[in-house]
This record gives C-alpha cells, sequence and structure tokens, in this order.
C-alpha cells in the first residue's frame, strides 16, 4: 500500500485493521496456510511477519544494502526492492524475492535463512508453490518460468515465455497446470508443468495481467488486469465465462476463497471487493497434463 500500511478487512467489517511497520511502500502480502499469521514485505526490503490479531510485527526480517565494491557479495539478505512472497502450504518456510533477482527461503518460526536460489537474470516479481509443497514457480522480468525443487534448492526446469514478462502465477490445484499473467501481450497462458508446453492463450484483458488464481475445483481460473477488470476462464477450453467490472483503477491482487464460493479483489483504486460466485459458473473439466511430476 502507498502509504507503508498494510489493511486487514474481516468480511462483513466496515473498518480495516491497519498493521504499520514499512518504511516505504509495501509491495507484496501472504497469508499463511498453517493460521493467523501474514506476511508483507516491500521497497523497504524487509519482511514483517504478523500473528494476527496482533497491530505490532512479530518478527522483522531486515535488508540489506549492496556490497562496496571489491567487498563479498551479500546474500543473507534482500539489497532490493522486495516484489513477491509465498508459503508453503504447511506455513513453515516463506519464500521472497524481487529487484535483486534472488529467491531467498526462510524459516518461518525463527526467521533465519534456509537457502537461496540463484538463476534468476533479472527482476523476480511472481512466486507460487504447488499445493503438495514440492515444487517452486518463479518468474519475472527474464521471461522464464522456473520450477524448483523446494527440498534441494535444485532448479528443475526452466520454461520460455513466448518472450512475456511474467508478473503473475498460480498452480492449478492438482499440481500439473500453471497459469501466468503479464505483459506486453496482456493474456493469460496455461501451461503444462510436467512437459512445459504451452496448453491455452487466452485472450481478452487490454493491458497488463497482474494476477491470476485457480478455482478451488480446478475448472476455471480468475485473472486481473491494469485495464480495471476481472475475468473468468474456462481451463477446459480457453473460453471467457464472465467479465467482472466494477474497480474504477487496475485490479493488482485476487484470491478465491477456501470454498470457492467468492472471489476477493483490491486495486489502485484502494477498495476491495468480494464477488458471490454462487452458484459457481458452469466450466468443462481442465485438460489433463500428461507425463508425471519433474
Amino acid at each position: 500500500y502507498y502509504n507503508n500500511s498494510v489493511q486487514v478487512w474481516n468480511v462483513g467489517a466496515s473498518q480495516a485493521v491497519e498493521l504499520k511497520g514499512h518504511d516505504n511502500w509495501v509491495s507484496a502480502v501472504a497469508w499463511s496456510p498453517a493460521g493467523p499469521m501474514l506476511a508483507s514485505a516491500g521497497f523497504d526490503k524487509k519482511i514483517l511477519l504478523w500473528e494476527l490479531p496482533t497491530k505490532k510485527p512479530t518478527r522483522v526480517i531486515e535488508g540489506g544494502n549492496v556490497a562496496p565494491a571489491g567487498q563479498p557479495a551479500v546474500t543473507d539478505k534482500h539489497t532490493d526492492w522486495i516484489r513477491a512472497l509465498a508459503f508453503t502450504p504447511d506455513g513453515k518456510l516463506l519464500l521472497s524475492a524481487g529487484d535483486d533477482k534472488a529467491i531467498l527461503v526462510w524459516d518461518v518460526e525463527t526467521g533465519k535463512l534456509v537457502r537461496r536460489l540463484d538463476g534468476s537474470t533479472n527482476w523476480v516479481t511472481a512466486l507460487a508453490v504447488s499445493a503438495d509443497g514440492k515444487l517452486l514457480a518463479s518468474g519475472g522480468y527474464d521471461r522464464v518460468i522456473r520450477l524448483w525443487d523446494l527440498a534441494t534448492g535444485a532448479a528443475v526446469k526452466s520454461i520460455p515465455t513466448n518472450n512475456q514478462i511474467v508478473l503473475a502465477l498460480a498452480w492449478s490445484p492438482d499440481g500439473k497446470l500453471l497459469a501466468s499473467g503479464g505483459a506486453p501481450d496482456h493474456r493469460v497462458h496455461i501451461w503444462d508443468a510436467v512437459g512445459g508446453t504451452e496448453l491455452r492463450s487466452l485472450a481478452g484483458h487490454s493491458d497488463d495481467v497482474i494476477g491470476v488464481a485457480f478455482h478451488p475445483s480446478g475448472k476455471f481460473l480468475a485473472s486481473s488486469s491494469s485495464d480495471k477488470t476481472v475475468r473468468l476462464w474456462s481451463v477446459a477450453d480457453g473460453k471467457e465465462m464472465k467479465n467482472l467490472t466494477g474497480h474504477t483503477q487496475g485490479v493488482y491482487g485476487l484470491a478465491f476463497t477456501d470454498d470457492g464460493a467468492a472471489l476477493a479483489t483490491g486495486g489502485a483504486d484502494e477498495t476491495v471487493r468480494l464477488w458471490d460466485l454462487t452458484p459457481a459458473p458452469a466450466a468443462a473439466a481442465p485438460p489433463v497434463a500428461s507425463g508425471s511430476s519433474p
């Protein structure tokens, strides 16, 4: 958020809880699947962990400055803006990445660095962890989706994105598909995560695609864009199912509720909107990606 704070809304409440602790814009947040813990990060190069309902950070992971010429490189903290955060499904690890090209893996309980994943050649702007917690997908301005083995830190696959910057990533619930969004083609792409091939290219947005999320059923996905719209797509055939309008500026984030009955979106118009998806939009079964996990 541009006022250096995090806003936490309880559905049905008229007032947000404001969390203050950052010294610059907040550019990424992530909820832990394991409990009421929120991670936030931003342009101050810091990661804050909040155990709600506290209004003070319970842990601060500080950033650092780039080492002066001739000195050893700083490898145990972020030295530039942080753009993306993601928890593992068990909530034990937190992944962070940004403009320093590094992906850092943190132990949530201790705040200690577990490992560093190197290989990206430009800003990293998107992270997503598979539902089984085994694989991390990353993407950014180097126009490659990379898959990492979280147990070892090894890079296991690189998927070229046809010269598209990756601004958003999401795994399908079964771990067989990846969705990406970005620029400059303004499309959502669906990838076979096993073979690394593109299965669908979804056209409809008129500006950068900033957010993507699979519905818990895996049958459709949502995307959000700088064009102010949120769209629902059939995974099976790539058809646009709904165009949700109402935001007056770009929509930067979105997430389905666990039961899939609603979709939350937030944007530059400083509003959070909750969309009722009951009954769920009808969609065909998603395509099946061949092969076994990498």
